[in-house]
């Protein structure tokens, strides 16, 4: 057992009691998702965390003023929140009691990249172009690498590396171990769409309208479909399926069997937001702040309802509940069925990062800087 191992293990204790015996953590009602990470090492593990319990009721749990813009959106574990903000600094917040864990001050704008955690570390790109590497315990940077333009798209992990795109119009593969490059996969426009594996395939939408299907092996242009407009949305897989929305207003249904679209459906405005599955529908929103239902299979409208304010950030579904931010400055919970509406909160400030429910609390940060809880 080398030197670097054994720090790693007794880091990981140290946190894990730390969770259990200061802040209460318990993982007694979370559904453990084992991926391997740095080659397999034993008890080197990315943690996935699933709602259970009670269902949200909208009542305020607590609030974090970063005093800073966000448009990103959370993170969570079992014990804290994860959030960046546009000062250029990510805050490890308690999900629970909303106390401060740790702020760690990266010296560059964030303006809509997100945290992905990964085992015992954080991984985000800022507007300087710089992806970071972060100790999830304390914040401190172990690595960065320097694209040539913003990183606005969140990271992607899998197994030893990250994927990430930049607005210099290429995609990156970078080993998590070393934080040097693998390869780089060029397309014709600015990347912002943040990439999603599938099958050793990588998916994920350039402004020049394409969307790419990139071997995480062997980068090739191996697939591209063509829209009318940018693609800034994040491709969402489901039973074979992927979708995907575009500036073009429209959000395309595309199976990947014969990698050819079964259903396209135009919407009231552009569709920069990401697609979320549920038992057969798609949730999505529109830049005309309209928030839609449709079925999976042929696109149909099952229901919408009218905000006032463009819907730029994804959905989050559980239980039954969806969860969606407007620009309206509110959060909105509907059940996921009949489309009726079950409560919305006025947070007074613009929405425009997307909700994460965990453990029975909703998260989401707005324009001016406040982090909210609601349980």
């Amino acid at each position: 057992m080398n030197a670097r191992y054994k720090k790693f293990l007794l880091s990981l204790f140290i946190f894990t009691l730390c969770c259990l015996t200061i802040t209460g953590c318990s993982e007694s009602n979370l559904n453990i998702k084992k991926v391997g990470l740095f080659n397999k090492q034993p008890s080197q593990y990315r943690y996935k965390y699933i709602s259970k319990g009670s269902v949200p009721s909208g009542s305020l749990l607590w609030e974090y003023d970063t005093k800073a813009q966000i448009n990103s959106t959370p993170a969570v574990d079992k014990c804290n929140v994860y959030i960046a903000a546009q000062n250029g600094c990510i805050y490890a917040i308690n999900k629970r009691s909303g106390a401060l864990y740790w702020k760690a001050a990266l010296g560059t704008a964030i303006s809509k990249s997100s945290p992905e955690i990964y085992s015992n570390f954080i991984t985000i790109g800022a507007d300087n172009g710089t992806l970071f590497l972060l100790d999830k315990l304390s914040g401190r940077v172990i690595w960065r690498y320097k694209a040539n333009d913003s990183i606005f798209s969140t990271p992607e992990v899998n197994k030893a590396n990250i994927y990430f795109g930049s607005r210099d119009k290429r995609l990156y593969s970078i080993n998590i171990n070393t934080g040097r490059k693998n390869w780089v996969f060029p397309t014709y426009g600015p990347i912002e769409s943040s990439p999603t594996i599938f099958k050793n395939m990588l998916y994920f939408g350039s402004y020049d309208g394409n969307l790419y299907g990139v071997n995480l092996f062997s980068p090739q242009k191996n697939w591209t479909f063509k829209t009318q407009g940018h693609i800034v949305s994040r491709p969402v897989i489901s039973n074979n399926s992927l979708y995907v929305g575009s500036t073009d207003n429209h959000i395309y249904a595309i199976s990947l069997k014969t990698l050819q679209p079964f259903w396209k459906r135009k919407l009231q405005g552009i569709v920069a937001s990401t697609p979320a599955c549920y038992k057969g529908k798609v949730f999505v929103g529109d830049g005309k702040g309209y928030f839609y239902s449709l079925n999976a299979l042929d696109g149909t409208v099952n229901w919408q309802y009218k905000t006032n304010g463009a819907i730029l950030g994804s959905a989050a579904v559980i239980d039954d509940h969806v969860y969606v931010a407007s620009g309206d400055k509110n959060l909105y919970s509907f059940n996921a069925t009949s489309g009726n509406l079950i409560w919305s909160f006025n947070t007074g400030f613009p929405l425009f990062s997307s909700p994460v429910v965990n453990d029975s609390i909703v998260f989401i940060g707005t324009k001016e800087g406040v982090v909210y809880a609601f349980k």
